[in-house]
């Protein structure tokens, strides 16, 4: 019995060591303490804004920037993020650490009006064709780098003119040169549909058509400023001469 007691006691005596250092080892781990600064409040949109980290015994972080954008989410540590619209935003920081976790919410004002213009302009046959809607979308599809340019009246209707490159060897990037003619489609393809409904290609053109993009930024809100002329064809041998044409527009996705 004697033996027992003894032994109840050394278990009695390690636990409450145990249960001891435990409490002082978390005595020694700090607290997360959640904190940010922000780069440059109060800017005009489009807008960058960065974030600066001034987090405390965090090891990973996690960012939401208030917008509702497919990219609102990263663990960068001092991200920057673009703003497309005036307005203001709750910006949360969740930093992570080895004693839990910490968060902090600050607004960001996205203020001003849009001082970049967009446009797209040209002619077919040499008559100025009056663009009202128009886009840059990336697409990935199948592992494969594209850009899609459209250009349309105010209606979305025709005359359309539609831009199809894929990604070349060299990439895209400033100063790219894309030729469009019947040996590059489909893979590069322009396309012009006038308003009584004829479609109009530089696959069935040998001359075709040449794009040149002087600034060209393959990424969310990248701008692209580009000019282009040439001719398309159907065919049955009809062609469209597509002349003085020019734009500047910012990706949408």
């Amino acid at each position: 019995m004697k033996m027992k007691n003894v032994i109840l006691l050394l278990l009695t005596i390690s636990v409450l060591v145990s249960c001891h250092e435990k409490g002082d080892i978390d005595k020694l781990i700090p607290p997360v303490d959640a904190d940010f600064v922000i780069g440059n409040d109060n800017c005009k949109f489009p807008c960058d804004v960065s974030f600066i980290n001034r987090s405390e015994y965090a090891t990973n972080y996690r960012w939401n920037f208030g917008d509702g954008r497919a990219s609102e989410e990263t663990h960068e540590i001092n991200p920057t993020h673009r703003y497309r619209e005036e307005g203001t935003y709750e910006v949360t920081l969740v930093a992570h650490g080895p004693s839990g976790y910490a968060a902090v919410t600050k607004t960001v004002t996205i203020s001003g009006t849009n001082t970049v213009s967009y446009f797209m302009n040209y002619k077919a046959d040499g008559e100025a064709v009056s663009v009202m809607q128009f886009s840059a979308t990336r697409d990935t599809t199948g592992g494969v780098n594209k850009i899609i340019i459209s250009g349309t009246d105010a209606s979305g209707q025709k005359p359309e003119l539609l831009i199809y490159l894929e990604e070349p060897t060299d990439g895209f990037s400033n100063g790219l040169i894309a030729d469009f003619n019947e040996t590059t489609a489909p893979t590069q393809e322009i396309t012009y549909m006038d308003t009584s409904g004829t479609v109009f290609s530089t696959g069935e053109d040998p001359a075709g058509m040449s794009v040149e993009f002087t600034i060209l930024d393959y990424a969310l809100d990248g701008m692209m400023e580009a000019s282009f002329s040439g001719s398309v064809g159907t065919s049955g041998g009809e062609t469209v001469d597509i002349t003085d044409g020019t734009l500047k527009l910012m990706f949408d996705n």
